[in-house]
């Protein structure tokens, strides 16, 4: 039977660790992998490596979704004292983002504010 080395598995785990976004576990297995001989650099290749097949299938489905929506992206809300950030029973229409653009601002139609 072939077996992996303590290196190979240790790569292994923490390219599951990336793909299934445990913390704990590259916690524990990037010490690991020290212990096992790997550099710093070969655990960041590692890590790039599983970020990188992780992408792939998330930009799929990012693209599906824009698709299913016709292409239509929201304008993100990057104001904190917007409405679209404050709690239910926090914030006043006074709070409501100052920016036209801003996906808050936008009915389905896109072109009438909604919460200023």
């Amino acid at each position: 039977m072939i077996t992996l080395n303590s290196k190979e598995r240790e790569l292994v785990a923490i390219g599951a660790a990336i793909a299934s976004n445990c913390t704990p576990c590259m916690e524990f297995h990037i010490p690991a992998a020290r212990e096992a001989g790997l550099s710093d650099k070969q655990i960041l290749f590692a890590i790039k490596i599983a970020e990188a097949v992780k992408k792939v299938p998330a930009d799929a489905v990012r693209a599906r979704s824009l698709d299913i929506l016709d292409g239509k992206e929201a304008d993100v809300c990057n104001d904190q004292s917007c409405m679209c950030h404050q709690g239910e029973d926090e914030g006043t229409k006074d709070d409501a983002c100052d920016d036209p653009g801003c996906a808050c601002n936008q009915d389905s139609s896109g072109d009438s504010p909604c919460c200023s």
